[in-house]
């Protein structure tokens, strides 16, 4: 997954959020899901950096390229 990619998720994922505020029943399901998605994404995001970070110094771009998309 590229970082495009988790970022279109997540957006995803929080205007399901402002939507389920109107629906009572689904708000609990889609907050929980959320809450996943947010660990996942955050530990995905801080592997990614250290990635970068590490090609950046070295002069490879080729992961960096396939990992923003």
């Amino acid at each position: 997954m590229t970082i495009k990619e988790m970022n279109a998720l997540l957006s995803e994922t929080i205007n399901e959020l402002h939507d389920a505020n109107n629906e009572k029943g689904k708000a609990g399901a889609v907050i929980a899901r959320a809450s996943a998605e947010a660990t996942i994404a955050k530990q995905y995001f801080k592997g990614m950096e250290i990635i970068l970070r590490a090609d950046r110094m070295s002069g490879r771009t080729d992961r960096i390229d396939k990992a923003i998309g």
